[in-house]
Protein backbone atom coordinates (compact mmCIF):
# COMPACT_ATOMS: atom_id res chain seq x y z
CA UNK A 1 0.00 0.00 0.00
CA UNK A 2 1.26 3.47 -0.89
CA UNK A 3 -0.83 6.48 0.08
CA UNK A 4 -0.97 10.05 -1.23
CA UNK A 5 1.36 11.29 1.51
CA UNK A 6 4.07 8.79 0.55
CA UNK A 7 3.54 6.44 3.48
CA UNK A 8 4.07 2.81 2.50
CA UNK A 9 3.24 -0.56 4.03
CA UNK A 10 4.20 -3.99 2.76
CA UNK A 11 2.42 -6.98 4.30
CA UNK A 12 2.95 -10.66 3.63
CA UNK A 13 0.99 -13.41 5.31
CA UNK A 14 0.38 -17.06 4.61
CA UNK A 15 -1.53 -20.11 5.61
CA UNK A 16 0.51 -22.32 3.32
CA UNK A 17 -2.06 -24.47 1.62
CA UNK A 18 -4.27 -23.98 4.67
CA UNK A 19 -5.81 -26.31 7.18
CA UNK A 20 -8.08 -25.93 10.15
CA UNK A 21 -11.59 -26.22 11.45
CA UNK A 22 -13.46 -24.15 8.88
CA UNK A 23 -16.92 -24.76 10.35
CA UNK A 24 -15.81 -22.97 13.51
CA UNK A 25 -14.36 -19.93 11.75
CA UNK A 26 -10.62 -20.35 12.15
CA UNK A 27 -7.76 -21.66 10.07
CA UNK A 28 -4.31 -22.92 10.92
CA UNK A 29 -1.28 -22.82 8.70
CA UNK A 30 0.71 -25.82 7.57
CA UNK A 31 4.04 -24.04 7.28
CA UNK A 32 6.00 -25.94 9.93
CA UNK A 33 9.33 -25.77 8.19
CA UNK A 34 8.08 -26.30 4.63
CA UNK A 35 7.58 -30.05 5.05
CA UNK A 36 5.79 -30.28 1.72
CA UNK A 37 8.59 -28.50 -0.14
CA UNK A 38 11.94 -29.45 1.42
CA UNK A 39 11.05 -32.49 3.52
CA UNK A 40 11.23 -33.06 7.25
CA UNK A 41 13.97 -31.11 9.00
CA UNK A 42 14.69 -31.37 12.73
CA UNK A 43 14.33 -28.08 14.61
CA UNK A 44 15.71 -27.41 18.07
CA UNK A 45 13.16 -26.93 20.84
CA UNK A 46 12.43 -23.26 21.56
CA UNK A 47 13.99 -22.04 18.32
CA UNK A 48 11.80 -20.01 16.00
CA UNK A 49 11.09 -21.64 12.66
CA UNK A 50 12.49 -19.88 9.62
CA UNK A 51 10.03 -17.76 7.70
CA UNK A 52 9.73 -17.42 3.97
CA UNK A 53 8.13 -13.96 4.10
CA UNK A 54 10.01 -11.11 2.48
CA UNK A 55 7.98 -7.90 2.22
CA UNK A 56 10.25 -5.49 0.35
CA UNK A 57 10.47 -1.70 0.29
CA UNK A 58 12.77 0.05 -2.19
CA UNK A 59 13.50 3.74 -1.55
CA UNK A 60 14.47 6.32 -4.16
CA UNK A 61 17.44 8.71 -3.84
CA UNK A 62 15.41 11.00 -1.57
CA UNK A 63 14.50 8.04 0.67
CA UNK A 64 10.87 8.04 -0.45
CA UNK A 65 9.11 4.77 -1.31
CA UNK A 66 9.76 3.80 -4.94
CA UNK A 67 8.55 0.19 -4.94
CA UNK A 68 6.75 -1.99 -2.40
CA UNK A 69 6.58 -5.72 -3.18
CA UNK A 70 5.74 -9.06 -1.62
CA UNK A 71 5.18 -12.57 -2.89
CA UNK A 72 3.91 -16.02 -2.19
CA UNK A 73 6.13 -18.86 -3.29
CA UNK A 74 7.94 -20.54 -0.40
CA UNK A 75 11.71 -20.67 -0.94
CA UNK A 76 11.24 -19.18 -4.42
CA UNK A 77 9.65 -15.90 -3.33
CA UNK A 78 12.88 -13.99 -2.61
CA UNK A 79 14.12 -14.70 -6.14
CA UNK A 80 10.77 -13.72 -7.62
CA UNK A 81 10.86 -10.40 -5.75
CA UNK A 82 14.49 -9.79 -6.76
CA UNK A 83 13.66 -10.35 -10.43
CA UNK A 84 10.76 -7.87 -10.25
CA UNK A 85 12.83 -5.25 -8.36
CA UNK A 86 15.64 -5.59 -10.90
CA UNK A 87 13.22 -5.16 -13.81
CA UNK A 88 11.52 -2.08 -12.29
CA UNK A 89 14.48 -0.28 -10.71
CA UNK A 90 17.33 -1.55 -12.88
CA UNK A 91 15.65 -1.74 -16.28
CA UNK A 92 12.92 0.88 -15.86
CA UNK A 93 9.99 -1.41 -16.66
CA UNK A 94 6.52 -0.58 -15.32
CA UNK A 95 5.55 -2.83 -12.41
CA UNK A 96 2.89 -4.74 -14.35
CA UNK A 97 5.36 -5.64 -17.12
CA UNK A 98 8.03 -6.59 -14.58
CA UNK A 99 5.67 -8.96 -12.78
CA UNK A 100 4.47 -10.57 -16.02
CA UNK A 101 8.01 -11.35 -17.28
CA UNK A 102 9.17 -14.98 -17.26
CA UNK A 103 11.27 -16.04 -14.27
CA UNK A 104 13.88 -18.55 -13.30
CA UNK A 105 14.72 -20.22 -10.00
CA UNK A 106 18.07 -21.74 -8.98
CA UNK A 107 17.73 -24.88 -6.86
CA UNK A 108 21.20 -26.22 -6.11
CA UNK A 109 22.73 -27.25 -9.43
CA UNK A 110 19.42 -26.99 -11.30
CA UNK A 111 17.87 -23.89 -12.83
CA UNK A 112 14.10 -23.99 -13.30
CA UNK A 113 13.27 -21.85 -16.35
CA UNK A 114 9.75 -20.58 -16.86
CA UNK A 115 8.32 -20.54 -20.38
CA UNK A 116 8.88 -17.33 -22.32
CA UNK A 117 12.67 -16.96 -22.20
CA UNK A 118 14.66 -16.66 -25.44
CA UNK A 119 15.63 -20.05 -26.91
CA UNK A 120 19.34 -19.39 -26.30
CA UNK A 121 18.90 -19.18 -22.49
CA UNK A 122 18.51 -22.91 -21.81
CA UNK A 123 21.60 -24.09 -23.71
CA UNK A 124 23.64 -21.21 -22.25
CA UNK A 125 22.74 -22.32 -18.72
CA UNK A 126 23.62 -25.93 -19.58
CA UNK A 127 26.95 -24.77 -21.06
CA UNK A 128 27.74 -23.19 -17.68
CA UNK A 129 27.24 -26.54 -15.93
CA UNK A 130 23.68 -26.16 -14.67
CA UNK A 131 21.01 -28.77 -14.97
CA UNK A 132 18.06 -27.12 -16.69
CA UNK A 133 14.42 -27.83 -15.89
CA UNK A 134 12.25 -26.05 -18.48
CA UNK A 135 8.62 -25.22 -17.73
CA UNK A 136 6.42 -24.89 -20.81
CA UNK A 137 4.33 -22.00 -19.48
CA UNK A 138 4.16 -19.45 -16.71
CA UNK A 139 3.48 -21.25 -13.42
CA UNK A 140 2.63 -20.39 -9.81
CA UNK A 141 5.79 -22.32 -8.84
CA UNK A 142 7.70 -19.13 -9.68
CA UNK A 143 6.00 -17.00 -7.03
CA UNK A 144 3.12 -14.60 -6.93
CA UNK A 145 4.49 -11.06 -6.67
CA UNK A 146 2.19 -8.16 -5.86
CA UNK A 147 3.65 -4.67 -5.97
CA UNK A 148 2.97 -0.95 -6.07
CA UNK A 149 5.34 1.64 -7.44
CA UNK A 150 5.73 5.38 -7.50
CA UNK A 151 7.36 6.65 -10.68
CA UNK A 152 7.54 10.42 -10.33
CA UNK A 153 3.94 11.55 -9.86
CA UNK A 154 2.52 8.35 -11.36
CA UNK A 155 1.43 5.34 -9.31
CA UNK A 156 1.32 1.78 -10.59
CA UNK A 157 0.01 -1.43 -9.05
CA UNK A 158 0.04 -5.03 -10.23
CA UNK A 159 -0.66 -8.52 -8.97
CA UNK A 160 0.83 -11.67 -10.39
CA UNK A 161 -1.31 -13.40 -13.02
CA UNK A 162 0.36 -16.69 -12.02
CA UNK A 163 -1.76 -16.64 -8.86
CA UNK A 164 -4.79 -14.63 -9.94
CA UNK A 165 -3.39 -11.35 -8.59
CA UNK A 166 -4.63 -7.87 -9.41
CA UNK A 167 -3.40 -4.35 -8.73
CA UNK A 168 -5.54 -1.25 -8.36
CA UNK A 169 -4.67 2.43 -8.16
CA UNK A 170 -7.37 4.44 -6.37
CA UNK A 171 -7.24 8.21 -6.63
Amino acid sequence: VLDGDGAAVGLSSTLGSGSGVFRHGFQLNNMLGELDVIGAVAHDAGVRLPSMMTPTLVLDGDERPRLIAGSAGSVRLAGAILQVVTAVVGRGLPVDEAIARPRLHVDGETVHVEGGWAEAVLPALADHGFGVRPWAERNLYFGGVSAVEQRGAALGAAGDPRRGGHGVVVS
